[in-house]
């Protein structure tokens, strides 16, 4: 599986640290020898709840453009965390299965708060991102009129300036002079 962004790595990990504590042998040890099958049937649904909550960030961040945690919203994140540890520090795993079943259905309701939480203030700072390029491409597109209606003045004044000053230029260049003219030290009118 693909961990694009900040969450979806910090998610996993978390997932990580369960299933290692899950695996510990104080834990198998309650389940040895006899309830070996319900063991494997919670681990599988630890990894299946892993898998789910990875999507579920895949898809919501996959609808932003860049879902980038910047330091702030990383505290703001770390502050929607407390609650998880805090629900993840309970010695749950040596308990029955029905309470562990609640435990991880009260987990995946915490996680899924936080993603929308963090998918909110994410998509807040891309529109943020996005009225601010608005404005500078409508200052650059009011530059550009203003240059175009500039240039298009100065045309004009050119325009009604031609008539009135004459531009000296090279006998060679003006087109009714003669155009006998060859190279030499200077330019001379040859005769034919």
């Amino acid at each position: 599986m693909e961990l694009n962004n900040f969450y979806e790595r910090a998610l996993w990990n978390e997932w990580k640290m369960r299933m290692k504590l899950f695996s510990h042998h104080t834990v198998r040890k309650q389940y040895y020898p006899h309830n070996m099958d319900t063991y494997y049937e919670l681990e599988k649904k630890m990894v299946s709840l892993r898998r789910e909550q990875i999507q579920n960030a895949k898809k919501l961040f996959d609808q932003l453009i860049e879902p980038d945690v910047r330091a702030a919203y990383y505290q703001l994140w770390k502050t929607k965390c407390i609650p998880i540890k805090k629900h993840d520090e309970g010695p749950i795993y040596w308990s029955s299965s029905d309470k562990i079943n609640q435990f991880f259905d009260k987990l995946s309701v915490l996680e899924n708060e936080r993603l929308e939480f963090m998918y909110m203030k994410l998509s807040q700072l891309e529109a943020a991102k996005t009225l601010l390029e608005l404005k500078e491409k409508l200052i650059t597109e009011e530059k550009k009129k203003e240059a175009l209606e500039k240039r298009k003045q100065t045309n004009e004044q050119r325009k009604k300036n031609v008539g009135e000053i004459r531009v000296r230029r090279s006998a060679r260049l003006n087109p009714s002079a003669n155009r006998n003219l060859r190279r030499g030290s200077i330019y001379e009118n040859v005769v034919i």
